[in-house]
């Protein structure tokens, strides 16, 4: 009888442990229904935010042309009352003529030792007429210029709006029907 009393004992602890254990598993799987729900729905809302993003794609050039033309009469419009106050020419944007990528070793005091710089460089000139004076002399004056240039020339906001000031006033040397308004750096790489 003893021994029965034992069995008894421990067939209530495993019914207790598995009916614990039962109510255990069921919280559990409350709580990950809980939160894959919540990631679904965090997902879903995101992409519906993007959704209302415009893309390229979404763009219907016929409203950009409404729009060009409803700018262009606003524009007039402005105009028409500004006339008195007009700036000089100076002041206007001329045409950009981007020069191919320059590649040109710099001046080292040291034998061996290279340093380059790696620049595209874009000129600002008024007009067509001196977009066609640009040529491979031109080119070749701004290599001289950047050559004859110390890598401590360079690596400063200064020095390299120096040379965009020496490079401007040397190519207008060479040019007879207008002068370039703007030199401009579209990237700058110092390099070993």
């Amino acid at each position: 009888m003893a021994s029965g009393n034992s069995d008894s004992v421990s067939d209530n602890a495993v019914q207790k442990n598995s009916t614990s254990g039962g109510k255990l598993l069921v919280i559990l799987s409350f709580l990950n229904s809980l939160i894959t729900i919540g990631m679904f729905c965090l997902l879903y809302f995101s992409f519906q935010k993007d959704k209302k993003n415009q893309t390229v794609s979404d763009i219907n050039p016929k409203d950009m042309e409404v729009k060009a033309s409803e700018d262009k009469e606003h524009e007039e419009q402005s105009s028409d009352k500004d006339d008195e106050s007009d700036e000089s020419e100076d002041d206007d944007f001329g045409k950009m003529i981007n020069l191919e990528q320059f590649t040109v070793n710099l001046m080292t005091s040291v034998a061996g030792i290279y340093k380059f710089v790696r620049v595209n460089v874009s000129l600002e000139v008024p007009n067509n007429d001196v977009e066609n004076e640009v040529n491979a002399q031109i080119r070749n004056v701004i290599i001289d210029l950047i050559n004859s240039k110390k890598p401590s020339d360079v690596s400063s906001t200064e020095g390299r709006e120096y040379l965009k000031e020496d490079i401007k006033n040397t190519v207008n040397s060479f040019l007879m029907s207008g002068k370039i308004k703007g030199v401009f750096f579209t990237s700058f790489a110092l390099a070993s």
